[in-house]
């Protein structure tokens, strides 16, 4: 059975107001990217709603029709047709369905020059970001911030400062570590945690076992069954986040750095022997690699974290591959505080 967001769509948020962002994740092939597409597509043909499809890069824009309505057409809108036509600068596709004008496809990086042009976009309802989580943990530089600016020049007219423009967007669980959960202060979801209100938005942790099963049982799985990536398609965990973290590595610890968040101190210790990054409580405080997460955790002797850009893109890659491990809660929280992306 595919994915059905109507819940999602349908619930308030922290506050109990109706959210601007919804947030959709799961496993892979569950139907996520088909659901939101069907919407914006069923809601153009009723009532003429256009719409945008966020990318991330103008090189993104040379297929991106095919890529949002190919398979979507082919399944649920037999005898409509589809097509694009990319602009000369490469600042947006404009997209049609039955040769009627429907939406726009938009890359987050041309944030700049949508502000400038802000009008070309006007009475757009909606706009769909997929794979807000990138796979391989490359984001456009200020991604969310760029995003925040779109949606703020597109958020205009109507006669009104600001209107309501909801964001859909969804992913395949890859990471937390990703820049629009620590933009929205996500800082943990359990595995149980099925949907999560925050203020402004919901998110949505689905698992599909229909999905899960097929993955499972397909004979390309089961020949790659050790594979860390097979595991992640068939069983709903993080792609590049170990579900064995809070454990001590063997062996003897290399100390790292100190690191300071929100006003307490943590080490990083590094276990060459087995590959391992290792974060706890037990800091030497003569060691002079010293790294503030926050301006408000500034010492003497410390430096901002951008300070360390190789130390923390090193860190990072750790954290992404699985390869670090914590004392406790505590420390694993602070740590992905300090590898986020801002």
């Amino acid at each position: 059975m595919y994915y059905d967001g109507g819940k999602l769509l349908s619930m308030k948020d922290r506050c109990g107001q109706i959210p601007e962002i919804f947030l959709c994740e799961s496993n892979r092939n569950a139907g996520k990217t088909t659901f939101f597409t069907r919407l914006l597509i069923k809601r153009f043909l009723k009532n003429g709603c256009k719409f945008v499809k966020l990318v991330r890069y103008r090189t993104n824009l040379a297929d991106s029709p095919d890529k949002l309505f190919g398979d979507v057409m082919t399944n649920f809108f037999r005898g409509h047709s589809y097509d694009g036509e990319t602009a000369a600068d490469k600042l947006y596709t404009k997209l049609y369905i039955d040769n009627k004008h429907c939406g726009f496809v938009i890359p987050i990086n041309a944030a700049r020059a949508v502000k400038e042009c802000w009008q070309i976009f006007s009475g757009t309802t909606a706009m769909f970001l997929d794979e807000y989580q990138s796979e391989d943990g490359i984001y456009v530089p200020n991604e969310v911030q760029k995003l925040f600016s779109i949606h703020t020049s597109l958020a205009r007219g109507e006669k009104k400062q600001v209107r309501y423009l909801p964001l859909y967007a969804c992913s395949n669980s890859i990471t937390m570590l990703n820049p629009y959960y620590h933009a929205l202060g996500i800082q943990n979801l359990p595995s149980e945690t099925k949907f999560y209100r925050g203020d402004g938005f919901v998110l949505e942790h689905n698992f599909n076992e229909g999905a899960a099963s097929a993955n499972a049982s397909s004979g390309f799985s089961r020949a790659f069954k050790n594979l860390s990536y097979a595991n992640h398609v068939k069983e709903n965990i993080y792609l590049n986040d170990s579900v064995t973290f809070i454990e001590k590595p063997r062996g003897n610890g290399r100390y790292v750095c100190t690191f300071l968040c929100g006003g307490n101190n943590y080490a990083i210790y590094m276990y060459d022997e087995n590959g391992y990054a290792y974060t706890c409580h037990n800091v030497d405080y003569s060691f002079p690699r010293r790294v503030s997460v926050y301006t408000s955790d500034m010492r003497p002797n410390y430096v901002m974290m951008h300070s360390e850009k190789n130390l923390i893109q090193l860190l990072r890659y750790f954290f992404q591959v699985g390869c670090f491990r914590f004392k406790d809660i505590s420390c694993k929280n602070a740590t992905m505080e300090l590898l986020s992306y801002r």
